[in-house]
């Protein structure tokens, strides 16, 4: 923790933009958010980008933890326009290779929140190299391309997945209950980069948000005439599908 707060400190004080927490509702934003308030005593913007398909527990879950540290006169809650749903009726469902959601749901309202405090901003995120491949070769201070005036900064990259509880543990912060139900994607409950389990408890714990997104996806599989392996196997997470896929499907098939 210790050595996670003189990187902060360094990081943050070589520059007079506004300091940003980007809070997803998730573990690691939250142990940011923990970082900045009770161990530093700082103040600053709180920013719940909601894209339309977040879990109604973690809209919230990033409420009560608002008024939890009393931050409601520096919390952002910035909604995406109505624009998800039109642009998947004309384009299919967002894809692992073709991603258009995150433009929609997260770039577009960050731009907006950066243009609101003054064109430029520095977002500490709650992004971790363990987390995947890519993240795991990310530097800890980043500009953010798509969203201009933007600098990303990560002070808990190095951290496990473990240090992250411990921490959130030993100081008594809240945690999403979504956690306790068994998710550990917090998120669009449908992203595609969901493996077919996390999907599969998605069904269980939200029927109702699953049925809309399965009705959906019938609809998208019927207009395009795919099979019912399109849906069954969850080849929609592709625009491609992958070989590795399509043996298990031929496999599954059979």
């Amino acid at each position: 923790v210790s050595k996670t707060l003189n990187f902060i400190i360094k990081a943050t004080t070589c520059s007079d933009s506004p300091l940003v927490i980007a809070l997803s509702g998730g573990k690691d934003s939250a142990c940011i958010l923990g970082l900045i308030v009770e161990e530093l005593n700082w103040k600053a913007k709180v920013v719940f980008l909601d894209g339309g398909l977040e879990f109604p527990e973690t809209v919230k879950y990033v409420e009560e933890l608002i008024d939890h540290y009393n931050l409601n006169d520096s919390y952002i809650h910035e909604k995406a326009e109505d624009d998800f749903w039109k642009i998947a009726e004309a384009k299919g469902p967002p894809s692992r290779d073709y991603r258009w959601c995150c433009e929609v749901c997260k770039l577009k309202p960050m731009r907006k929140v950066v243009k609101k405090l003054g064109g430029k901003c520095r977002t500490l995120i709650g992004q971790r190299k363990y987390e995947s491949i890519s993240r795991a070769n990310q530097p800890k201070i980043t500009p953010t391309i798509r969203v201009p005036g933007q600098v990303k900064i990560a002070p808990i990259m190095d951290w496990t997945a473990l240090e992250v509880w411990l921490y959130l543990l030993s100081r008594h912060i809240p945690i999403n209950p979504l956690y306790h139900q068994g998710h550990h994607r917090i998120g669009c409950y449908m992203c595609p980069s969901s493996d077919l389990a996390e999907l599969q408890l998605v069904k269980k714990t939200h029927p109702k948000l699953w049925s809309e997104w399965e009705s959906f996806l019938r609809k998208w599989a019927e207009k395009k005439g795919y099979s019912w392996k399109w849906l069954k196997y969850g080849l929609w997470r592709w625009r491609k599908t992958p070989s590795y896929m399509e043996k298990i499907v031929s496999e599954g098939a059979s």
